[in-house]
């Protein structure tokens, strides 16, 4: 890049230093010496082949259309061309180009989706819909501890599930509310999201079945592997029952 020059002696008719052997490089040579420059003459190229060199038409003022030149160390032209397109697979954001305007489509939010923009990210997040829970009491078999798997036994009786039997697995029925004695009633969460402020669940991993009915992500080697569901916080579990796999 060079120094800015002040157009000086006939400032509106185009001369570089007097200099009459010049032309433009992006539009046609103009003749025209008694023509003033216009604010759409800005950001043009003008070569002088005198001096050999390459000139920016960086500014015109208003009134006496006074060219400010800039001289530069080689043609830049007038840009390249720009196209925009897609690439990969998933649903294109591309609008199309029209002119010198890149189009691109918006982002609208959804159901349970939530869009926060700052000066350079869209963060998209998602939150679970509202599923009912599906409970259902039934009568402790024997002593039973809040939070355990629990299987039945009955029709109407459930007890902590021994996950080195395949057939209490099998009988699955859900996760308790709460404690209970002998005889009394539990209620039994089968399905849906259960919060206890005790847990201290690691989020998006699977929660499994253990000893007597009890929770752990550690996941188990032996006996039967279930995943009683998954972690959704540290306190949260959606329960959701896996197939039962048979380890030895």
């Amino acid at each position: 890049m060079g120094q800015e020059l002040m157009q000086h002696d006939k400032l509106g008719s185009g001369f570089i230093h007097k200099l009459t052997d010049w032309r433009f490089q992006d539009t046609a040579s103009r003749l025209d010496l008694a023509n003033q420059f216009v604010a759409a003459d800005v950001d043009k190229m003008c070569y002088d082949m005198e001096t050999q060199k390459y000139y920016l038409l960086s500014a015109v003022h208003p009134t006496s259309g006074e060219p400010t030149w800039y001289e530069v160390s080689e043609n830049i032209g007038g840009g390249e061309a720009n196209t925009i397109s897609s690439v990969g697979a998933g649903v294109s954001i591309v609008k199309g180009k029209v002119g010198v305007d890149l189009q691109v489509k918006s982002f609208a939010q959804g159901d349970n989706i939530v869009l926060t923009v700052d000066a350079n990210t869209v963060t998209i997040s998602a939150t679970l819909p509202d599923v009912p829970p599906d409970d259902e009491e039934f009568l402790a078999f024997a002593a039973v501890g809040g939070h355990r798997v629990v299987s039945r036994v009955s029709n109407t009786q459930v007890s902590h599930t021994d996950y080195s039997s395949y057939n209490s697995c099998r009988a699955i029925v859900g996760v308790t509310l709460g404690a209970a004695s002998a005889g009394a009633a539990v209620s039994v969460r089968k399905e849906g999201l259960l919060i206890e402020p005790s847990w201290a669940w690691t989020p998006n991993l699977d929660v499994y079945l253990t000893f007597s009915g009890q929770l752990t992500q550690t996941i188990p080697t032996t006996n039967h592997l279930i995943s009683i569901g998954q972690a959704i916080t540290a306190t949260s579990i959606q329960i959701r029952l896996s197939p039962i796999i048979k380890l030895n």
